[in-house]
């Protein structure tokens, strides 16, 4: 059985609503080259920008399927998000993202159903976004866990919409 690779993603939305993805991927040393996410571990953290929003959200999401191949100049893989797990400011995401203080539970609702539904994500009409990624370059830099730290960069499609 080969290692899994744990992928956590940073998705950043800017106030002029455009999409933008970079990420950080924790490798073990001997780990391969190319691997598929483990989707148990893996999470996807959002930091939705205040102006946007009236003020700053933390969402928090699970990966539907991915694989990568690291230090890939080009062709290095696929992350499908599944969007219809994503909820607003859970404690984890609210730390993970660097947000103080914690949202009471109904408010996490109240969001989480307007961010999930046809005026913002639109899950039901589309329950996934994918990010193809074109390079995961080493950063040379580590986690606090000591892993190598890699940038992603690739295409994100929202809604049918690629961004660059």
């Amino acid at each position: 059985m080969s290692l899994m690779t744990r992928c956590t993603v940073f998705a950043f939305v800017a106030a002029t609503s455009a999409l933008m993805v970079s990420s950080a991927i924790a490798q073990t040393s001997n780990a391969p080259k190319e691997t598929a996410i483990d989707l148990k571990t893996s999470r996807v953290y959002v930091l939705v920008d205040k102006k946007r929003l009236g003020h700053a959200h933390a969402v928090e999401g699970n990966l539907k399927s991915g694989k990568l191949t690291l230090d890939a100049k080009s062709g290095a893989g696929q992350i499908v998000f599944d969007m219809t797990s994503f909820a607003a400011d859970t404690e984890s995401a609210r730390k993970y993202v660097g947000l103080e203080g914690q949202t009471d539970a109904s408010t996490q609702k109240k969001v989480g159903d307007n961010m999930l539904g046809s005026d913002v994500l639109d899950v039901e009409t589309f329950p996934t976004a994918t990010f193809d990624v074109e390079s995961s370059l080493a950063t040379g830099k580590r986690s606090a866990k000591g892993h190598s730290l890699y940038e992603l960069k690739g295409k994100f499609t929202l809604h049918g919409t690629a961004i660059h």
